[in-house]
């Protein structure tokens, strides 16, 4: 091979080595890139789905038919608490359910802005999924309120009665029936299947 050949020969591995480094380059760059989208992907993922669960869990907390005597001591530590035994029921019991839910406001208030996150970084519908989750939230919280004003001895005997009927005109999910054919723990779950389904997915597990 003449000197020109060798010199031609040289430039060609020279251009080549450099395409080969720009390739490599850009395919480190897009594979960086693939693993940032996929750690954001899952940790977001796993973030809600574990606070989903929780929120599940303190929604059963609330639903809870019994009341320990560590748990309503609990509730009513450091607030005056009434003489008028009359109220006292009313005083414990209020205080209890004001106690679990101040587990579930936590937890609803972490949840949300990861759901902003995943709406932002996945899809505009995501958002979409919770609603049944937040209508039966919902529709605990007005049980809960109806049956405290219910009961609430601030009220006069007319307005109590009044929302003990209101009460009785709406599905009775106040309290866990603690069997497997729960209405409301069904519900849930089905409202939960299509968020979990979704984050399965991002988590790589479906």
């Amino acid at each position: 091979m003449s000197s020109d050949g060798l010199a031609n020969f040289a430039s060609l591995m020279t251009i080549f080595a450099a395409l080969g480094g720009v390739g490599a380059a850009w395919f480190g760059l897009f594979a960086w890139k693939a693993q940032s989208k996929w750690d954001v992907d899952t940790q977001t993922a796993q973030r809600i789905l574990v606070l989903l669960y929780k929120h599940k869990d303190a929604l059963a907390g609330v639903r809870n038919p019994f009341v320990w005597t560590g748990e309503s001591d609990a509730a009513i530590a450091g607030k005056e608490v009434p003489g008028d035994k009359s109220r006292l029921r009313f005083f414990e019991t209020a205080s209890v359910y004001e106690k679990r839910w101040e587990r579930v406001r936590l937890i609803r208030a972490d949840l949300y802005p990861l759901i902003l996150e995943g709406q932002a970084i996945w899809e505009r519908e995501f958002i979409d999924l919770f609603k049944p989750i937040w209508n039966l939230e919902n529709e605990l919280a007005g049980i809960v309120r109806n049956y405290l004003d219910g009961m609430n001895p601030e009220n006069d005997e007319d307005t109590r009665r009044e929302y003990r009927k209101i009460r009785l005109g709406k599905r009775d999910v106040l309290h866990d029936s603690l069997a497997a054919s729960d209405p409301f723990n069904l519900d849930y779950n089905c409202a939960l299947t299509p968020v979990e389904d979704f984050l399965r997915r991002k988590l790589g597990r479906k």
